[in-house]
């Protein structure tokens, strides 16, 4: 049961490192919008 968690844990972390580097993601979230959360 833990390993689920632990793998839905490094899913989630990856897809958060795709969308920092993708383009995409500011567009349709707004730039100034993205960059307050991220900083």
């Amino acid at each position: 049961m833990k390993q689920i968690f632990v793998m839905f844990a490094l899913l989630l972390g990856v897809c958060a490192a795709n969308a920092q580097t993708t383009d995409t993601v500011k567009y349709a979230a707004g730039n100034d919008l993205y960059r307050g959360i991220t900083r």
